[in-house]
């Protein structure tokens, strides 16, 4: 019996308490961009990253660009180690990973596309966010916009080899 007692106490050394990193690690992207014209169009897209698992979920309206899109599209899949790594590698090369924001309230004459990224990360129990909101083409040079398309293009890029 206590032989039996020593080995279960041993044994419990090994069980992780509480959650690992990539269970304590989440990525939420949000994108949209919608445009204002006589055919006006508006594409919304989410993805969340909780430790492995990949949500995505797509809504587009208007005519533009061969709509009416009447196969808007949700999907959930099971990314690898490595695509996983990819995602985190890309958030600190680019520096997506702090507090930030971009974003320019001028009012707008028609015809006009404006664009809306958000980007939350968790990661060993901080929290950042990054806010980008402007029109198209003021925001088309600034660097951080630039960095969070590469992270929402790398993003579809991997979905897009699951389908």
């Amino acid at each position: 019996m206590t032989r039996f007692i020593l080995l279960l106490s041993i044994g419990l050394l090994f069980i992780p308490f509480g959650k690992t990193v990539a269970q304590t690690s989440s990525i939420s992207l949000s994108y949209f961009k919608a445009e204002r014209s006589k055919d006006s169009y508006s594409i919304g897209e989410l993805f969340s990253l909780e430790g492995k698992n990949l949500s995505y979920a797509i809504k587009k309206t208007g005519r533009a660009k061969g709509g009416p899109y009447p196969n808007n599209n949700d999907k959930t899949c099971l990314l690898s180690d490595e695509e996983v790594s990819q995602i985190w590698k890309i958030i600190t090369d680019k520096q997506l990973n702090k507090q930030d924001s971009l974003v320019n309230n001028s009012p707008l004459n028609e015809p006009y596309t404006s664009e809306s990224i958000d980007i939350t990360v968790m990661k060993n129990g901080k929290v950042t966010s990054i806010s980008i909101k402007a029109e198209s083409s003021w925001l088309s040079d600034k660097p951080l916009y630039k960095n969070a398309g590469f992270l929402i293009a790398a993003v579809r890029d991997i979905l897009a080899r699951r389908r």
